[in-house]
């Protein structure tokens, strides 16, 4: 498990290669911060993740608008701690 204990943030996360990255980041040990603008393919992606023995907090928003970002970061850090990818 190379990335134990690493917060990863992953944009683009509800589907696609954002999906795919989630779930092998996971399986790396990395605990995983969902963000997607679609909220239920948020969920999924963290259902996902869960299914696979992994941990991941959904954090919907848009990569464009900076609230959104700090939404995101601040509800990974609260969380798991500091994000680190």
């Amino acid at each position: 498990m190379r990335l134990e204990n690493k917060v990863v943030f992953i944009s683009g996360a509800g589907g696609g290669m954002g999906r795919v990255a989630a779930t092998m980041f996971a399986q790396e040990g990395a605990k995983i911060v969902v963000n997607d603008y679609r909220a239920d393919a948020v969920e999924e992606t963290v259902q996902m993740v869960h299914d696979a023995g992994g941990e991941a907090v959904g954090a919907p928003g848009d990569v464009s608008v900076a609230a959104d970002v700090q939404r995101a970061i601040h509800a990974g850090e609260e969380t798991f701690g500091l994000v680190n990818v």
